[in-house]
């Protein structure tokens, strides 16, 4: 990698913009991923272009090139040789957005992507490559874009469904030992590794009354987080109505009663919904569940909030879920009922109207038999049954998902004082 040393000074001269790139921050990059067993590349969102600052060696076999003829060139180098009514616009669109939207001010991390697009090596030869993008963070903090990729072959009737989901599932594998080779000598244990960067100053230690608390969100969730963990945003919100899953990583304030409360502020709302309770408007889902962050599944919390094991949910149009299982429910069928003793159901009344708007202080509250959310101190709704339970005495954490007009929330201080 030595011989490129005058490339990469190259790179950042073109950029004088960004500051913040470093010739021995690509080093480092480099030295991380070059030898990891599969094709991916990273890239810098800060730079113009998004350009690759570094790639393991089986991203080279793929692409079919060496490391000076991938350096500073944005992954659309793989489009070179592919006839132009082969190339996928919306994949193309896809990785764009993604790009994009990497290089807001304050990201930790955002979710990931997946394309099929045909690349092409260069020899000339075409093929399906399965792309997963997502966002890394190296130890010293700075969010880079990284490309996992798959070679699926050359025909695309051969090309089967199973064979694309067991390709994620590799990537998201893979993505997590990027997150540890980028955060080697970070100091972070193992089972936090790939959260927020914010987030890693909070694992094992008190928190001061009053800070900010961080989210955890897992990368095939809709979240983009931002603030060092604190913040959550819903992805697509003008086109998605739900999406943007995350929890707590930290266990949630208790009551002089045992009760389990949290408070999030709303800092954005989407006009693409409608904005007023009982009047279409809906609520985010807001609950708790008994499983800790690192305990969860590599997938993270369940497909839809309320599905994850061992939680209590409410929000929507004024409905409480109750999951005690120890494992998320899967759903196979997506148009069927849930059934009840999977996710028993219960349906509440809005006691009062709300329309949403920046600025929203909302409270959800778990007591014996009975779930509660508020908005700006007014009750909103409040369910009561007895198969609600109480919260145990182990802690329990909070959940979050993101639902219609509310795509902004920002987790709030342990301390009503701090408000």
């Amino acid at each position: 990698m030595r011989e490129h040393q005058e490339d990469m000074q190259e790179l950042i001269a073109d950029c004088p913009e960004t500051r913040k790139a470093t010739l021995a921050q690509i080093q480092h990059v480099m030295q991380r991923v070059h030898g990891l067993p599969f094709p991916v590349c990273l890239a810098d969102p800060l730079l113009e272009d998004t350009p690759i600052i570094g790639v393991s060696q089986e991203f080279l076999h793929l692409a079919g090139r060496d490391f000076g003829e991938v350096l500073g060139q944005n992954c659309r180098f793989l489009l070179k040789g592919v006839p132009n009514e082969e190339i996928s616009r919306s994949a193309r669109k896809d990785c764009k957005n993604f790009c994009t939207t990497a290089r807001l001010r304050n990201l930790s991390s955002l979710p990931t992507t997946t394309v099929l697009q045909s690349n092409a090596r260069k020899n000339g030869d075409v093929f399906f490559n399965l792309m997963m993008l997502a966002s890394v963070s190296t130890a010293e903090g700075r969010t880079l874009v990284v490309g996992l990729q798959k070679d699926m072959g050359t025909d695309l009737d051969l090309l089967t469904v199973a064979a694309q989901e067991d390709a994620s599932k590799a990537h998201l594998a893979n993505l997590g030992l990027v997150q540890q080779a980028l955060m080697k000598g970070s100091g972070a244990p193992p089972e936090y590794r790939g959260m927020a960067p914010g987030a890693l100053a909070f694992a094992g230690c008190n928190v001061p009354r009053g800070s900010l608390l961080p989210w955890v969100a897992w990368p095939q969730s809709r979240s983009v987080v931002r603030h060092g963990g604190s913040t959550i945003l819903r992805r697509d919100a003008g086109e998605m109505p739900r999406g943007a899953h995350a929890m707590s990583l930290l266990p949630v304030d208790r009551g002089d009663h045992g009760e389990a409360t949290f408070k999030i502020r709303v800092n954005a709302i989407s006009q693409r919904w409608a904005t007023k309770l009982s009047a279409g408007g809906y609520l985010p889902f807001l609950g708790f569940t008994e499983i800790a962050p690192t305990e969860m599944p590599a997938t993270g919390c369940g497909k839809q909030v309320e599905f994850t094991g061992k939680s209590i949910c409410a929000g929507g149009d004024c409905m409480v879920y109750r999951r005690t299982q120890d494992t998320h429910f899967e759903r196979t069928e997506v148009f069927r009922p849930v059934p009840q003793e999977e996710v028993a159901a219960f349906q509440g009344e809005f006691l009062a109207s709300h329309s949403w708007s920046p600025g929203d202080l909302v409270s959800c509250c778990w007591s014996p038999n009975t779930m509660t959310i508020s908005i700006n101190n007014t009750l909103v709704m409040r369910v009561e049954d007895p198969e609600l339970g109480s919260p145990p005495a182990t802690p329990v954490y909070a959940l979050y998902e993101s639902a219609f007009a509310v795509s902004e929330v920002t987790l709030m201080p342990t301390s009503e004082a701090a408000l």
